[in-house]
């Protein structure tokens, strides 16, 4: 892993930053690794109470900042307040929810962890377990360690509420670099 240092190593490698909905930035340096830009002007588009899980395993180490990672479990209860659906925002690979490995399961959720890591921590995270993760200021360095991977991802949200997909709103790149920019400076 080469540590960036600089937005204008970014730039120079053609990396490109995109907002991505659960509050980040990402700049994707390749197929199985990225960036993740924490900046307190961020808000995420997503409801904080989704939780959600990732179509591949990875590994993410946090470069600067500190942020909090909160594991979850569900248990099947159809008197549950929670329901765990299948999503994809990718409009070429849509959901069949009349598969019934699709169905929406309504669920009990558990938290089973809560992890405080700063500078120099790194975790990893399988497919298919839930989580989310809450962080001010931090840059992170995720790397997949699973070729993709699960054909969907999948989130666990209060009963009725809807479902955002995290890639639609849009950030003027511009902004984007001013906050990666802010955040290389910053510690």
């Amino acid at each position: 892993m080469q540590i960036i240092k600089t937005t204008d190593e970014l730039r120079l490698a053609g990396i490109m930053p995109s907002y991505f909905g659960l509050g980040f930035i990402q700049c994707k340096v390749n197929d199985v690794s990225r960036y993740h830009f924490w900046h307190p002007s961020l808000a995420p588009t997503v409801p904080e109470e989704q939780i959600h899980d990732h179509r591949y395993h990875f590994v993410s180490t946090i470069i600067r900042g500190k942020l909090t990672h909160e594991t979850y479990s569900y248990i099947p209860d159809p008197n549950g307040n929670w329901e765990k659906i299948v999503v994809s925002c990718d409009p070429n690979n849509k959901v069949d929810y009349n598969d019934p490995f699709n169905a929406t399961i309504r669920c009990r959720i558990k938290l089973t962890g809560i992890y405080d890591l700063k500078r120099e921590s790194t975790y990893t995270f399988m497919s298919e377990e839930f989580h989310k993760t809450k962080a001010d200021r931090a840059v992170t360095y995720l790397t997949r360690v699973k070729p993709p991977y699960n054909k969907y991802a999948q989130v666990i949200k209060p009963i009725n509420e809807g479902i955002v997909c995290p890639f639609e709103k849009k950030i003027p790149e511009s902004e984007l670099w001013e906050m990666i920019d802010d955040l290389l400076k910053g510690e």
